[in-house]
């Protein structure tokens, strides 16, 4: 049993190491746990995807972030805006099921984990 706990475990370890970790959010009301993968904030929430685009719209005009370009088809949806530093957001939905959602966050080319955070929070707010 002990053996089975620690193949688990370096499992676990290796893909959080490659970026490959798949997300397992236990998401109470609706709000799941927002993780940092390759340079964007991921987080899977209860939500249907209409509502969850919604919710990414509302988050950004909340901060004062004029979306500059929205795409949308039927399963994906991206909002393009820029911060007040002039640094590119690019905040991406996609259906995952008809109750679930996946929003990502990126900010800028590389980093931006700060400012990520503080979108996603916001559109959390608004779910």
């Amino acid at each position: 049993m002990r053996t089975l706990a620690v193949c688990i475990m370096c499992a676990w370890l290796v893909a959080s190491a490659s970026g490959c970790v798949p997300l397992v959010a236990g998401a109470a009301g609706g709000v799941g746990t927002a993780m940092w993968l390759q340079n964007k904030l991921v987080n899977e929430v209860e939500v249907p995807f209409d509502e969850a685009v919604d919710a990414a719209k509302s988050g950004l005009r909340d901060m004062d972030m004029e979306i500059k370009k929205f795409t949308e088809t039927r399963n994906a949806a991206q909002l393009r805006s820029l911060t007040g530093a002039d640094k590119q957001v690019w905040v991406d939905v996609i259906r995952v099921s008809h109750t679930t959602s996946r929003i990502e966050v990126r900010v800028g080319f590389a980093g931006g984990e700060d400012a990520a955070r503080s979108i996603m929070e916001r559109i959390e707010q608004s779910l």
